[in-house]
Order: structure tokens, then sequence, then C-alpha cells
């Protein structure tokens, strides 16, 4: 198994410098003109209808939501309900009884919501050396500095197809090993719904999330992955403000490893939640 690679031990010609004051970036006020050396920018306008509308606070300091203690994890009885759900789903996808697609699709998600939590928790922050970059470089307020790396923003197209290579084969093993009855042509559109959804839904959303604002159909990379979607039904409904603030705290605390398909987290005790409100968004001021 390899090491744990620290951030500050890989290119530390790189490092980025961090935001000195408490002020944050100006973004917040509609200031910003930080001009990165990718395509997407950090604009002079923003469009607040789209990102951080519903969950900025006051502009003139960094936000609870970019503290570390803004943030508490989500306790025993949090946990022991979210692995409850996952009992009680499993007694459903060995229900014959139930109609096939409803045990796939709770299958699905179930193996989804873990492989993300996994991949990210494991892999991405123990071997993944431009991932480590990425959470270095980025500020403390989520905005990226002038010449960030751009390839840590998108996923490319061949972890999409790896997603869903890798979703045939383990869906169809536990449709084999549980004698579920699934059939197995079932099994491959459940796969590419897993991998399309991720790749349409991460490549606009961490965009979103680093306040990068692209042009429609805009590619950060030249690995040809999904492009950013302005149009993305999402974007700016309290789903994606939840995404947007789950995927903040994982920057800011150590969890919260699922961006796209909540759930492990909960199961496996990862999960924090902001402090201001019970659900954890944070309530306007």
């Amino acid at each position: 198994m390899a090491a744990c690679i620290s951030p500050f031990a890989v290119l530390p010609q790189r490092l980025a410098v961090k935001c000195p004051t408490t002020t944050g970036r100006s973004f917040l006020s509609g200031e910003t003109r930080l001009r990165p050396s990718a395509g997407c920018r950090m604009p002079q306008t923003r469009k607040v209808s789209v990102v951080r509308s519903a969950l900025a606070a006051d502009p003139s300091e960094v936000a609870p939501y970019f503290k570390p203690e803004g943030w508490k994890k989500v306790g025993v009885v949090g946990q022991a309900t979210a692995i409850g759900t996952v009992v009680a789903g499993f007694g459903a996808v060995m229900d014959h009884d139930l109609p096939a697609p409803m045990r796939l699709a709770l299958l699905t998600y179930f193996l989804a919501t873990s492989a993300e939590w996994g991949f990210h928790k494991f892999d991405m922050h123990q071997t993944d050396v431009g991932h480590i970059f990425h959470h270095n470089e980025t500020n403390q307020d989520m905005s990226m500095p002038e010449g960030f790396d751009i390839n840590a923003i998108q996923f490319p197209r061949s972890a999409s197809i790896k997603i869903a290579g890798l979703g045939v084969v383990v869906l169809s093993a536990f449709d084999f090993a549980l004698r579920l009855g699934i059939p197995y042509w079932e099994v491959v559109p459940a796969a590419l719904a897993v991998a399309v959804s991720h790749a349409l839904i991460w490549n606009t959303l961490h965009p979103d999330t680093h306040y990068l604002v692209c042009e429609d159909g805009e590619k950060m990379s030249d690995s040809n992955g999904a492009a950013f979607n302005a149009d993305f039904p999402l974007r700016g409904t309290a789903i994606w403000n939840w995404l947007l603030l789950n995927h903040t705290g994982h920057h800011t605390i150590v969890g919260n490893y699922n961006c796209v398909f909540p759930g492990a987290d909960n199961i496996y005790g990862t999960m924090y939640t902001h402090k201001e409100t019970a659900a954890g968004v944070p309530s306007r001021r």
C-alpha cells in the first residue's frame, strides 16, 4: 500500500499563498478581478442566483462555514439511523416480490455512494498527488489562486469510462452472489446512469464550488470529460446549495467525502454539518 503523501512534501515550489487577512477574497462583494490561467474566470460581477447567494454571510469577514470550528460531526444517533436505513434497503433489495428495477436502483445507489466515498478517502487523499495539491492550493474561502491547476477541477472522460465499466462488473457480481434474479442486461444502463450523472453534476458543481464562472460547454482541461453546463437544472436550487456547502465542509474539515452521491459519509461516520442550523445550511444574514 502506498504511503500517505504529505502535500507539503510534493512540489513545494508551487505551494499556494493563503489569504493573509480575515476578510477572505472580495468575490463576496462582487469585486474580484482574479483571472486564473484557465478559461474559467473570476468575474467582476458574480451571478448571484447561482453560487453562494443562499450561503454568503457578512462579506466583510470569512463566513463561519469556511472555518473548522463552524462544523460538527454527525453523532452516533445519526450514524445508527443511516446504518438502519441501509439494512432496510438491503432487505428491499433481497425481496423478490418487489420490481427488479426498484431493487437494482437501491443497490446501485448504495454502491455508488460507497464507491465515491472510498475512492475519495483512500485513493485521492492518500496517493493522488494532483488532488492533494488541489486541497493545498485552495484558498480558505474556497476560491482558487492565480495559476491554479485546472486539471483538478473536472473529472476526465477516462474516469467516467472506468466508473461505468467497474459498475457493470460490481453490480453483476452482487446480482450473481446474492441471487437477486435481476436481468443482467439491466445492469448496464444502471452503471451508465451512475457514470453519466456523476460526470454531468461534478463537472459543473466543482467549478461552482470554487467560484469559477465558465462559459457554457467549457472544459477546463484537454481530457474531453463532461463540459460545464451553465443551464444545469439543479443550479441555484436548495439541493445545489447543499452540495456546495457539503464540499466546502470537505475542504474545511477531515470528512464529507461524498460529493455527488450523499449517504456513505453518514454510514461510515465521516459526515459533518454546519452548526448554524440543524439542516447544515447556514442561515442568511
